[in-house]
């Protein structure tokens, strides 16, 4: 037994360590993201994302981009493959106390983080409480 599946079995969340934000309990800033490297997202519509590996991404750039170390740690949990990450859905504030979004974590070095553009609400809560409906 693996240590996910006996975290799971003592009811444990695994990934205790990981701040709230990554895992949609509370909501990234996009001026937090564009601070950090400048355009570290990017926009979809829920209904074009997938949750496998695009076959233009067939790997992640080594050493390139800021979110590299965080990237190769989303690779990992993410069986090996770039791009979207299964079930690691976030939340969005992309305008201030206004406006929140639902997006996805991505095993990018470069931008870790697709926003929906159709999925967008007026207030956190709905925002997480969608997020957490896509979890399966």
């Amino acid at each position: 037994m693996n240590a996910l599946e006996q975290a799971a079995r003592r009811k444990r969340d695994p990934y205790w360590w990981m701040h709230p934000a990554f895992k949609g309990r509370q909501a990234l800033a996009l001026d937090d993201l564009n601070a950090a490297a400048g355009n570290a997202f990017r926009w979809t519509t829920f209904d074009e994302s997938v949750e496998d590996a695009d076959p233009m991404e067939d790997g992640m750039p080594v050493g390139q981009g800021k979110f590299k170390d965080f990237a190769q740690l989303l690779f990992k949990m993410n069986d090996c493959k770039p791009g979207p990450v299964k079930n690691w859905y976030v939340v969005v504030c992309i305008e201030a106390n206004k406006r929140w979004a639902v997006g996805q974590l991505r095993a990018d070095p470069i931008t870790p983080v697709q926003i929906f553009e159709d999925l967008v609400f007026d207030d956190e809560a709905s925002a997480k409480e969608f997020a957490e409906s896509l979890k399966t």
